[in-house]
């Protein structure tokens, strides 16, 4: 079975400045996935300051449960970071997530590369199906973290000190 590449990209607005964008969107905590409206558990290990490894485990078919470990980069400075599977079905598949200026708020411009496996050689019309499904779903949950960023912005009067919207459970 060949590894096929799946490039996929989209953007998402969000209601709060860069820099709160970043600080709410890689404030990574264990109840993400439920904030995703996803089932399952998340363990978080700080490696730096700027590195850490995210296992989140969640139900599989067959009442089994399936472990999956990302390696995640911070760069503040460029207000981006990197998602980078190490454990996974699709592993060494790669994401990069960068907060961009947009008006009064801010826009999420998202690029992803899902490693998967393939059974026969994939057409380009298959390839191209499965990035539209891959971005489908990832454009659905950013347009739910950017409705509880803005749920919380209204909430507190500002983005939360210790929120979060960085389940990129994929």
């Amino acid at each position: 079975m060949p590894w096929v590449t799946v490039r996929y990209a989209f953007t998402q607005r969000l209601p709060l400045p860069p820099r709160a964008a970043f600080a709410w969107c890689t404030d990574f905590r264990t109840d993400d996935l439920a904030l995703a409206g996803r089932a399952g558990r998340r363990a978080i290990r700080r490696l730096t300051r700027t590195t850490l490894v995210l296992r989140d485990t969640v139900p599989a078919p067959g009442g089994r449960s399936v472990s999956k470990d990302r390696l995640v980069h911070l760069d503040a400075d460029r207000l981006s970071w990197t998602n980078t599977h190490v454990r996974s079905p699709v592993r060494h598949s790669q994401f990069l997530y960068e907060i961009r200026p947009a008006g009064r708020g801010s826009r999420l411009e998202f690029r992803g590369a899902q490693l998967e496996r393939w059974a026969g050689r994939p057409t380009p019309a298959a390839v191209a199906r499965r990035a539209s499904e891959l971005r489908r779903e990832d454009q659905d949950l950013w347009r739910r973290f950017a409705r509880a960023m803005a749920e919380e912005a209204r909430g507190s009067g500002g983005p939360r000190s210790a929120g979060s919207a960085s389940a990129r459970v994929r």
